[in-house]
């Protein structure tokens, strides 16, 4: 199964060494040369409260503006 590679990794990462881009799916940028501006967004995000142990639940929009890359 192609998931297989994903079972028994975190994804709670602290810093850039731990990212492991041979898991990462990419491709290639349509428009060379220009900005790209990525968003997304999901209202299905939940967690548990640190203090209360109740659940807790927001909103994520995540705007991103690749400029760098960190590994080769």
């Amino acid at each position: 199964m192609e998931n297989d590679k994903l079972k028994n990794i975190r994804f709670d990462i602290n810093d850039y060494s731990k990212i492991q881009p041979e898991l990462l799916d990419t491709f290639a940028y349509e428009y060379p040369g220009k900005d790209a501006a990525i968003t997304i967004e999901t209202d299905e995000f939940g967690a548990v409260c640190p203090w209360s142990g109740l659940p807790d639940f927001g909103q994520i929009k995540l705007e991103y503006c690749p400029k760098k890359i960190f590994w080769n």
